[in-house]
């Protein structure tokens, strides 16, 4: 087999990886299906955290089935909200998720993904059927200096990432060899998950919209770069035949 052949055979092989590799896109959330709301009601009387949670109805867009939303406030301030009092409120509709805090409310939300508790397991992330190594999550819109925190249950133990800093328009990303595990190894905890779930917070008032929660595989070509390998083998295949023909003749 002459060099050309070889090249174009090489090229073939990483160009065939690069498409795998680029297929390797487990859904977690898209945010379609139902319309969900679960809201936290402060009154002016009000004093402490309250909580509310709410299970989504089954959602073949969902990992696992369904997803639990759980928001806890406590007012911050007096200045905001109507006769009844100020408004964390969280909610999935059209295809996103939002929180909004009224003025002088501080919220979180914690989105869980447990199979309405059933848990996951035995759900690998790292096998060759999902073979991902981050999570990512669409920033449609985000004020202030919010945080997330990641926290992934198995195995025998947790690990968790906090990151702040987002930005709206962004795709963030969370790579698995960023989270801290705790109770078993990295690798055991993401080859045996029972549950996955993100909570947002930041300072009073702050609000947030997001999109696409997926588990995905980081690190591979960029769809230009993918066309470039796709040029390459041609070029090569072409002038290996080209060769050949030249010797023949």
């Amino acid at each position: 087999m002459n060099k050309f052949m070889t090249t174009a055979l090489s090229l073939s092989t990483v160009f065939i990886g690069a498409i795998e590799a680029q297929a390797a896109t487990l859904n977690i959330d898209s945010f379609d299906g139902e319309f969900q709301e679960v809201e936290v009601n402060l009154r002016f009387s009000d004093t402490g955290k309250k909580t509310e949670q709410a299970t989504s109805g089954l959602d073949s867009n969902i990992l696992g089935g369904f997803r639990t939303i759980f928001v806890e406030a406590e007012r911050t301030g007096l200045s905001g909200g109507d006769s009844k009092g100020q408004v964390a409120q969280t909610g999935v509709s059209t295809g996103i998720f939002n929180f909004d805090n009224d003025s002088g409310i501080q919220g979180l939300t914690k989105i869980t993904y447990d199979a309405n508790g059933s848990g996951l397991s035995p759900l690998n992330l790292l096998d060759t059927g999902a073979d991902t190594n981050a999570f990512s999550l669409d920033v449609i819109s985000i004020d202030l200096n919010a945080q997330l925190t990641f926290t992934v249950v198995g195995g025998s133990g947790q690990a968790v990432l906090v990151k702040s800093g987002l930005n709206s328009g962004e795709t963030a990303v969370f790579s698995y060899e960023e989270f801290t595990s705790s109770g078993d190894m990295l690798d055991n905890i993401f080859s045996d998950v029972d549950s996955i779930s993100f909570e947002a917070t930041g300072p009073a008032a702050f609000d947030a919209t997001f999109d696409n929660l997926q588990a995905v595989k980081t690190g591979v070509p960029e769809s230009s770069s993918v066309l470039s390998l796709i040029g390459l083998a041609a070029l090569a295949t072409g002038a290996g035949l080209k060769n050949q023909v030249g010797k023949k003749s």
